[in-house]
């Protein structure tokens, strides 16, 4: 068994990782753009189909280390990319692409991406930070101290300030799209979860029963009845930003965000349709 060491902190990398092989990839999703469902989507989908799954950015939150900014030495960085180098193992739990290691990239991994408008992700994080996301385990100290500030910051305010950020997030998945990428929004799967699931099955040859994919279906789709600050699951509606934004900030967020709108057809017009 592998071992990686940060802060003094272990994370034991398994040899051998239970279930049959597969066809293997990489599945990344952005903080509050779906994330959550996705990888609980994937666990469920790699349990019933008993593939062989991994979520390493998980092993290292059980760990208490931060997986988006633990930083890893030379030695461990090789660990990490040998260990990931297994083409029979869907590897998945990304919420922005790891700049602390390499990951084993070819023309020919099978990779998946799942984005969400920039400016609902910026709204959706505000009221995740303020009100509802959890302050345990690694980074909770954090969130903790985000969330006293949050309490002095408006949205505007917080969601202007997020605009650059998200920029670079979206700017460091670049590598993936020299891969066999399947790129998707959260606004074209919310609403239909069985699509959802039977894209993700066909792109990654994940072998499930089309009634067990149907079920499988019905357990992720949560679709609050109202709108709740303090549940984890607050609202699902694309379009959010539109309702708690003024419009100057929009307008705002809109040139900063430029390049992002347009590379994954963001328009104004979609966007206007969608809410």
């Amino acid at each position: 068994m592998a071992t990686i060491e940060i802060d003094g902190r272990k994370v034991e990398l398994p040899e051998e990782i239970p279930g049959t092989a597969s066809a293997g990839g990489f599945v990344f999703g952005i903080h509050k753009g779906g994330s959550s469902m996705l990888f609980m989507a994937l666990r469920r989908m790699a349990r019933r189909a008993a593939i062989k799954y991994a979520d390493l950015p998980r092993m290292m939150h059980s760990a208490g280390i931060p997986p988006d900014t633990a930083t890893l030495s030379r030695n461990d960085k090789a660990t990490v990319f040998g260990w990931l180098d297994n083409r029979e193992v869907l590897f998945a739990g990304w919420r922005q692409f790891p700049a602390a290691y390499d990951i084993p990239l070819t023309p020919e991994s099978r990779t998946y991406l799942l984005v969400r408008d920039p400016r609902d992700i910026a709204t959706s994080k505000y009221f995740s930070l303020k009100y509802s996301h959890t302050t345990a385990g690694a980074g909770g100290e954090a969130i903790l101290q985000m969330r006293q500030r949050l309490q002095t910051v408006d949205i505007d305010t917080y969601a202007l300030q997020q605009a650059p950020i998200l920029v670079q997030r979206f700017r460091e998945y670049a590598p993936l799209h020299r891969t066999r990428l399947t790129l998707r929004r959260y606004e074209d799967v919310i609403f239909d979860k069985h699509a959802f699931l039977s894209d993700l099955a066909r792109h990654f040859e994940i072998d499930i029963p089309p009634a067990a994919l149907t079920r499988l279906a019905g357990t992720i789709d949560e679709r609050p009845e109202k709108e709740d600050i303090h549940a984890h699951i607050r609202q699902v509606a694309p379009g959010d930003h539109r309702r708690k934004l003024k419009s100057g900030t929009i307008g705002q967020m809109n040139d900063i965000l430029a390049e992002v709108l347009s590379a994954y057809d963001y328009s104004e017009k979609e966007s206007l349709a969608r809410v």
